[in-house]
């Protein structure tokens, strides 16, 4: 990774941490809307990239309301994944399609990001070879969200991030 791609990674990285205090700024005291800190998140991400012109962003799904700790977390998470799906999954000059759903099942809480671009290699191991990106991912999801995450083809790269939604959390 170049120096500048390493700063612009990590300048994306702290926007996305002050999406979520602008959100809490503008809602309830210690609660982050999900479908705004995602809008916003996407927003910023996209408008970024003068690269990707021709990009259509569709964010949908539930009203979430979460605490700010996992609000931070899960910012950071799809601040990652909308950057992976710019960087690796829409080919530059290309029309490309980022689609992000947010929705609550049996007590969990799902957000999948969906690109239509060039599926993942069939041999990748997000084991042995995730990047920096993907191996933050893994780490927050796992230990600050308690969730599981997965990656997977299906007519482009589908990231699935999903936990559970503790009684802090409710739907608005």
């Amino acid at each position: 990774v170049s120096a500048e791609q390493a700063l612009a990674d990590s300048i994306s990285r702290i926007m996305s941490i002050a999406v979520v205090h602008e959100n809490l700024s503008r809602g309830e005291i210690g609660m982050v809307n999900m479908g705004q800190l995602i809008t916003s998140i996407s927003q910023f991400s996209l408008s970024g990239d003068l690269e990707q012109p021709m990009i259509t962003l569709d964010v949908s799904g539930l009203p979430i309301m979460i605490p700010s700790k996992e609000a931070t977390s899960l910012a950071l998470v799809v601040n990652e994944l909308i950057q992976n799906a710019l960087r690796h999954g829409i080919l530059p000059e290309s029309k490309g399609k980022l689609s992000i759903t947010i929705s609550q099942t049996n007590g969990f809480v799902s957000v999948i990001v969906r690109n239509d671009g060039p599926e993942i290699s069939p041999d990748f191991d997000i084991d042995r070879r995730s990047n920096l990106g993907l191996t933050i991912v893994r780490t927050l999801v796992q230990n600050e969200l308690k969730g599981n995450f997965t990656l997977v083809n299906s007519e482009g790269t589908v990231a699935t991030v999903t936990f559970p939604l503790p009684d802090t959390y409710f739907q608005t």
